[in-house]
């Protein structure tokens, strides 16, 4: 196994967040340099990727809490590996609603 073809040179990771009484916004940045990966028994290329996530919500007096969640949202899909364990990413966005007590 060739470890130091298919082991990214660099990874990095960036989280920033605020908060009040009332509202949270936070975003995650996640950045992977260029590497190979197995594709059966030749190594293939794999593009360094960079991701990007965030939430934003606002918290009720009540307790209610409205957030939304987005996760890959640089791009619609993107490739994160090749072969048996290739991760084609594609982006998500949710609205959550809960309620504490």
């Amino acid at each position: 196994i060739a470890y130091s073809k298919t082991t990214p040179k660099s990874r990095s990771n960036l989280a920033l967040g605020w908060a009040n009484t009332h509202w949270a916004v936070d975003g995650y940045m996640h950045g992977v340099s260029k590497f190979n990966s197995y594709l059966g028994s030749a190594l293939e290329a794999v593009p360094a990727y960079n991701s990007l996530a965030g939430r934003i919500a606002y918290k009720t007096d009540a307790g209610v809490e409205v957030a939304f969640n987005g996760q890959n949202l640089l791009q619609a899909r993107q490739e994160q590996a090749k072969g048996a364990s290739g991760l084609l990413v594609e982006r998500r966005v949710e609205l959550s609603v809960s309620k504490s007590w």
